[in-house]
């Protein structure tokens, strides 16, 4: 029998559709499954417990589906750095394989681990990342980064897309020790009570994608903004962000789906998000600092109110404005709130209230069971126009987009349905927004 080989599990939390484990399995010998609690990420994240918890339910559900195909999933606690080549020795492994990440941590973390692996002769095999075109496949005319999305998904469509990977129908696992799982609990994490808008898990992800391409793709391009709709979108963001379930499976059935002209417009709607996504990867591969500067740097000097009574009546869901309050309960309460009533409440905070997208960026993640960095950063910028395809003007009425998007007022008597005065004058601070921004540009081309 061949030397085990170990897969360094992440952000890749499944069995089925994974090129590691086709990759391990290809060696023909045991496969570790191995999940390293890394105490820095979890000190560092701003994220609230019941993220934690969501995780901890996807290793379960990953690690059944481990043990229904005769392995198991070895859980260890500690630096990277030092977990995964011990584990790698302990278990006489001959190579070590994983899935590339992004986030700027990660990249690091990542090339500590492979010098560590290659320092005692262990091989590392970095797979690409969890995305339908890695983050350095792509570059406009001169190299660089793109930061206009138009461009980006042209050269992006012209990229050949993964097939999924053949999964494992065994997978033996050597009798090696393991801890609990990482539940909030046991990482000494407090989490608000939640009730979570989409159920954890590899089991839950590939049903919920299935009941959506039956029922739910075919009216999504029409549908997908609609707040009064529970069934509008797939809600399969944190599935994503855990990768309880491959986007190259959602590109392979949405090809399917694109020769249907019954689900044609939905698909191809369903294909430009899963560009935005990849763009976003790109941006931050490019641009580590997406989250904490923007990327115009002149707009790191605009003048915030930043007023804090402000942000707290934000984020606890009482400003008066019905949609916000609504979008901003519904995250707290559930981890999840759709595209459309996250513009409008990063837009009303930032550009009627005046605080600095970055806190709305930082609290979203916090509570955000998909809030990965490079997507909520991204888009923050965008609304802000401090990032990618700059409208720093555009601002969204939370009366308009309401009227619009929760014709019935369903989003907003399910989340917000008690009567308060509005803090301020969405109109009168909107105005204000615009003649301060303009004020601050004529100063800059002083």
């Amino acid at each position: 029998m061949s030397a085990p080989v170990v897969v360094w599990l992440r952000r890749d939390l499944r069995v089925e559709d994974h090129p590691a484990f086709a990759a391990a399995a290809a060696h023909g010998g045991p496969v570790v499954p191995l999940f390293v609690v890394d105490p820095e990420l979890v000190r560092a994240l701003p994220s609230d417990g019941a993220l934690f918890d969501f995780q901890a339910a996807c290793l379960a559900d990953l690690e059944a589906g481990l043990q229904r195909r005769g392995g198991g999933l070895i859980v260890r606690t500690g630096p990277p750095v030092d977990v995964v080549p011990a584990v790698a020795r302990e278990a006489g492994a001959v190579a070590v394989i994983f899935q590339a990440d992004t986030d700027p941590y990660a990249r690091a973390r990542d090339a500590a681990v492979v010098r560590a692996l290659h320092a005692q002769g262990t091989r590392a095999q970095m797979l690409p990342p969890e995305l339908l075109v890695a983050p350095d496949a792509v570059a406009p005319r001169g190299g660089g980064v793109y930061r206009v999305f138009g461009a980006y998904r042209r050269a992006w469509a012209r990229q050949v897309k993964p097939l999924p990977a053949p999964t494992p129908r065994r997978l033996h696992t050597p009798p090696l020790p393991s801890e609990p799982l990482p539940t909030a609990a046991r990482l000494g994490k407090t989490r608000a009570p939640m009730r979570w808008a989409i159920a954890p898990g590899e089991t839950a992800a590939r049903h919920r994608w299935a009941a959506f391409l039956r029922e739910g793709l075919a009216a999504y391009a029409d549908r997908r903004d609609r707040l009064d709709l529970d069934d509008a979108t797939s809600r399969l963001s944190p599935h994503l962000r855990f990768g309880t379930i491959a986007v190259a499976r959602l590109w392979a059935d949405l090809q399917d789906a694109l020769a249907d002209p019954a689900r044609h417009r939905g698909a191809a709607r369903f294909v430009e998000e899963l560009a935005w996504r990849d763009f976003f990867h790109h941006l931050l591969h490019h641009v580590p600092t997406l989250a904490e500067r923007s990327l115009r740097p002149d707009f790191d000097t605009f003048p915030w109110e930043n007023r804090e009574d402000l942000f707290a009546a934000w984020t606890e869901g009482r400003t008066g404005e019905p949609l916000v309050d609504a979008a901003l309960r519904q995250l707290v309460t559930t981890g999840w709130i759709p595209n459309r009533a996250r513009l409008v409440a990063a837009s009303y905070l930032v550009k009627q209230l005046l605080v600095d997208w970055r806190w709305g960026e930082r609290f979203f993640r916090r509570y955000l069971l998909d809030g990965d960095l490079a997507a909520n950063a991204g888009n923050w910028q965008w609304v802000a126009g401090s990032g990618v395809d700059p409208r720093p003007l555009r601002i969204f009425s939370p009366a308009r987009q309401a009227a619009r998007f929760d014709p019935t007022g369903a989003y907003r008597r399910a989340w917000a349905p008690e009567p308060r005065e509005a803090l301020v004058d969405a109109a009168a601070r909107a105005a204000e927004f615009r003649a301060r921004y303009r004020r601050w540009h004529a100063d800059l081309r002083r």
